[in-house]
């Protein structure tokens, strides 16, 4: 049964309420459709926190402010990639980002980004508008690449991120081919997980949380779907049943600050399946891997500390693990397979914005 149909067996006696409700939606919806048009119309954005005057804002703030409300609305009509194309305009990442990551599908934003690619042809655009086209084509390449599509991710990651996308696309299928010697697969996927883990953020870091790239993973960011569950007395700007479904639907799971850390350590763990017990390769491994996760979440750490101690408890890393009750300190030179070593990106080649929060920082409790 239909949603209207249930409503109407729910109110058989009583159409008004019906009426009303459809009546609402086409009001908001005709409102939101205006309300882009005239956002288009009007002169390029200024500071969208410019100072108000006798109570009224600065003109050049005008068009930022109305794209934030035109966008909402869109959003709220169920417009998403309308609602995607106003906050860009008005400057609204962050709300962008958000439509663009949780509500739309993928295959939704991939034909959204092509079709914005075709529309704008060969005409030049601003400094600013091209950043934030960057931006969105970025998030739908680390999209593409969270799902596994390393391939179709490489035309709209940042060029300095295709090598190493497609590098850890090839160390996985080497990993993962049971047609090589156990040690090259154990070799392929220990590379495998430490381009993930120093290259993770660009390769399929969330724009906004839980890892927060636009800020290289300098902050920890709430559900904007919570956020926007959580206005009170937002009625025609109202989360829709239908914007909720998809946006749970892209929830991370679990929703992990620095989720890529642990994508790595799992990789590291398949790779140390694959060699064998009591050696010092095996232990040094599995010392790396988990000291990736022992600032950050030392209950998820505990599992590589107890592996090092059980499979490989009379190597020298093995007998200092058990000394500790802990990791003990790794050197480069001690790694495992030290010719498939992989390194962050340099600043410069790096595609989002601030530093890098430090290598085993643990991640902020707020802010």
């Amino acid at each position: 049964m239909a949603l209207q149909d249930l409503v109407r067996f729910l109110l058989p006696r009583d159409e008004h309420f019906f009426v009303f409700l459809e009546k609402q939606a086409s009001i908001a919806h005709e409102a939101a459709t205006i309300l882009a048009q005239a956002v288009r119309a009007m002169p390029p954005a200024g500071d969208r926190y410019a100072s108000f005057t006798d109570g009224r804002p600065q003109a050049p703030a005008d068009k930022a402010l109305a794209a934030g409300e035109a966008g909402v609305l869109l959003l709220s009509a169920r417009q998403y990639t309308e609602a995607i194309d106003i906050f860009m305009l008005g400057d609204h990442w962050i709300e962008a980002a958000y439509v663009a990551e949780r509500v739309l599908t993928t295959e939704e934003l991939v034909a959204h980004v092509d079709a914005r690619e075709v529309r704008r042809g060969g005409a030049s655009i601003d400094e600013a508008a091209q950043y934030l086209e960057r931006q969105l084509r970025a998030l739908l390449g680390r999209r593409l690449a969270r799902e596994g599509s390393y391939a179709r991710a490489q035309r709209y990651l940042p060029s300095t991120i295709v090598p190493s996308g497609a590098r850890l696309e090839t160390c996985l299928a080497e990993g993962r081919s049971p047609a090589r010697p156990a040690e090259e697969r154990a070799a392929a996927l220990t590379e495998a997980a430490r381009i993930m883990r120093h290259r993770g953020m660009e390769i399929v870091g969330t724009a906004l949380g839980p890892a927060d790239a636009r800020t290289n993973g300098g902050f920890e960011l709430e559900d904007m779907l919570a956020l926007r569950e959580g206005m009170e007395g937002a009625h025609l700007v109202a989360v829709r049943d239908e914007e909720s479904r998809r946006a749970s639907a892209t929830a991370g799971k679990p929703w992990r600050r620095f989720h890529y850390r642990h994508l790595a350590a799992d990789l590291a763990w398949e790779a140390a399946q694959l060699l064998p017990d009591g050696e010092q390769r095996t232990a040094a491994l599995l010392c790396e891997a988990g000291s990736w996760l022992r600032i950050g979440d030392p209950k998820a750490a505990d599992r590589f500390y107890k592996a090092m101690v059980r499979r490989c408890g009379a190597t020298p890393l093995g007998i200092e693990a058990d000394k500790l009750r802990w990791f003990p300190t790794l050197d480069d030179k001690h790694l495992a397979f030290p010719d498939r070593i992989a390194r962050p990106l340099p600043e410069d080649e790096s595609p989002f914005e601030g530093e890098r929060p430090f290598e085993d920082e643990k991640p902020f409790e707020e802010g």
